[in-house]
């Protein structure tokens, strides 16, 4: 958290999104997760295998997105990206929300 926000609340079409993606079913949270996962690695290679040990990790999964290991790595995943390319990535998120692949 930042300033008592998630770090996500610092653009907020992202956290739009994931508000919009905690509300569905945990299948389509999963595909689109997936999905966005996808297009993080193939635009930063290796983006997650370098920082996932500074992932923080909730045993007791009380975050919604604890819950899938897709959604914990996007989430966390995306903090370690540039802000241009949080910007892209949310349109696609955007893109995925409204067709719920």
């Amino acid at each position: 958290m930042l300033n008592g926000n998630r770090w996500y609340d610092a653009y907020p079409e992202l956290s739009t999104c994931f508000d919009m993606l905690k509300q569905k079913k945990p299948l389509i949270r999963s595909k689109i997760a997936q999905e966005l996962l996808n297009y993080l690695q193939t635009h930063n290679p290796g983006v997650i295998e370098k920082n996932v040990l500074n992932f923080p990790l909730d045993v007791l999964t009380r975050r919604w997105y604890d819950q899938s290991p897709y959604l914990w790595l996007l989430v966390n995943g995306l903090k370690y990206v540039s802000s241009e390319q949080i910007i892209k990535t949310t349109e696609i998120f955007k893109e995925l929300l409204s067709g719920d692949i």
